[in-house]
């Protein structure tokens, strides 16, 4: 049997049975699909649809270059709803967008949005040194030029292709979730997490925290952490900057302290730097900074004072959790009793010096940028090293090295997909891309739209920590 259902149409009369009455149908036609597409409120770079439908149900967003020169990018609401808000992202700025919405029903709505302009300008200046071709999709890092505190998502030419503002304050790092979020920390007490839609997804504060989050923060694995550092009394009378990690999933709370496996008297550390004003005369003997987690929940953490990289038990339910499953360390303090012993096989200088940004590889090794000593005047690089817990050895297989770059402090290296590495050195405002095998493949300074002669960021300076590289999924 075939049932037809026949919408928004009223019945003719018909002749009523004998002895009846005759009537007429005085349903309501279904009321059809609405819909609108704009600039979102506050952001040049995202169309906003709004979507009614007559009944519960989802609707497709699909967006395309009016013009053509580009791909059309599909965005799909969530759950089924009579009304809906679909944001389109990623794309170009002061380009003319044809809009497409297809409801559950399928019906269909059509017309054309005409993108704006991001606050300072649609690119980042690129002065490119060497020229190859870039495996960069995307690209995430904070930006202050001009005064505006901004995430940016740039393209591998350096046009913006997403931006957020945030809250006023200093940003601290930014990181990638892997859910497809984005996350800031701010003055070291602030963590605000955003979809790319513009939506906040979540915001915690923690700025009359006694131990101030710091440096690195992460969403992954299940896992959301910052680093933190509490300031500690010893018996030898002195006060301690002792660095540890803080999870943000639920309620905040430290799960771990370098205190635990680290007795810092008598270790030497700086008074000065990062925290002064904030601990005054304490000795910051480890100053953590870089955090990472892999699927088995250990932690990697750097600790720049200390030369030293450890991996930690972070398994609640482990029954050694805390402990250090491993630790590496360079220059004076390569050799350690209890750390895996430093090697290279590959005939590489098998040492490093204030370490940064140190990441797990899916293979289990590690990548970290090898910042060196303010007094060493060598070019910084970035390390690949092999981790053999059975053997006792770290070895040290590549190394990709920034010549003519000095990059005394954070800075960021991440391994992509195709084995190449993308490295961002601080001091400079440089980008590199490197083949797997350490051959550079692209290499272009950074600098602020006003700053025409490039080679600087002026009013940027030290806040661009990470330059992550990211895939701009919830699209398709």
């Amino acid at each position: 049997m075939i049932a037809v259902l026949l919408w928004g149409c009223a019945g003719p009369t018909t002749e009523p049975p004998p002895g009846g009455t005759a009537t007429e149908d005085t349903a309501p036609p279904a009321r059809p699909m609405s819909s609108s597409c704009d600039l979102q409120d506050g952001n040049a770079l995202r169309i906003a649809c709004l979507v009614d439908l007559p009944e519960p149900g989802s609707v497709t967003l699909t967006l395309a270059p009016a013009h053509g020169g580009g791909l059309a990018r599909s965005f799909v609401s969530p759950g089924p709803a009579t009304d809906h808000e679909v944001v389109g992202f990623d794309l170009r700025g002061m380009t003319a967008y044809t809009w497409e919405i297809v409801g559950s029903g399928g019906e269909l709505r059509t017309g054309m949005v005409t993108t704006g302009t991001a606050p300072m300008g649609l690119r980042v200046p690129m002065e490119v040194a060497v020229n190859g071709d870039s495996s960069i999709e995307r690209l995430l890092m904070p930006w202050s030029c001009n005064g505006s505190a901004l995430l940016l998502v740039v393209d591998g030419d350096g046009l913006i292709r997403w931006y957020q503002d945030i809250p006023v304050g200093v940003i601290n790092n930014v990181a990638a979730s892997d859910s497809g979020t984005f996350l800031v920390l701010l003055s070291r007490g602030i963590v605000a997490e955003y979809a790319m839609d513009g939506t906040l997804v979540r915001q915690s504060e923690h700025e009359d925290n006694p131990s101030p989050l710091h440096h690195d923060l992460l969403a992954k694995h299940g896992r959301r952490a910052a680093l933190h550092a509490s300031l500690e009394q010893y018996p030898n009378g002195s006060a301690y900057i002792v660095d540890g990690i803080t999870s943000l999933v639920d309620a905040p709370a430290e799960v771990w302290s370098y205190g635990d496996v680290v007795d810092p008297q008598g270790l030497i550390g700086s008074t000065v730097g990062y925290w002064m004003g904030t601990y005054v005369n304490a000795i910051d003997f480890g100053h953590a900074n870089a955090l990472d987690v892999d699927e088995q929940g250990v932690w990697l953490v750097s600790f720049k004072h200390q030369d030293t990289v450890m991996a930690i038990v972070g398994d609640p339910a482990a029954p050694d959790v805390g402990t250090v499953a491993w630790s590496i360390a360079g220059g004076a303090l390569a050799g350690e009793p209890g750390t895996l012993a430093l090697t290279s096989t590959a005939g590489i200088e098998a040492a490093f010096e204030h370490p940064h940004n140190a990441r797990w590889l899916a293979d289990g090794g590690i990548t970290l940028v090898d910042n060196g000593r303010f007094e060493n005047a060598d070019d910084t690089r970035v390390l690949r090293i092999d981790i053999d817990v059975e053997a006792g050895t770290a070895d040290v297989v590549r190394e990709y090295v920034l010549t003519g770059h000095r990059c005394p402090v954070q800075s960021s290296a991440y391994p992509l997909a195709d084995g190449s590495v993308v490295v961002m050195c601080t001091a400079t405002g440089t980008l590199f891309e490197f083949e797997p095998d350490g051959t550079l493949r692209r290499e272009v300074g950074l600098s602020c739209p006003d700053d025409p002669a490039g080679g600087g960021l002026p009013g940027l300076g030290a806040s661009i920590i990470s330059a992550i590289p990211v895939t701009l999924s919830a699209a398709r």
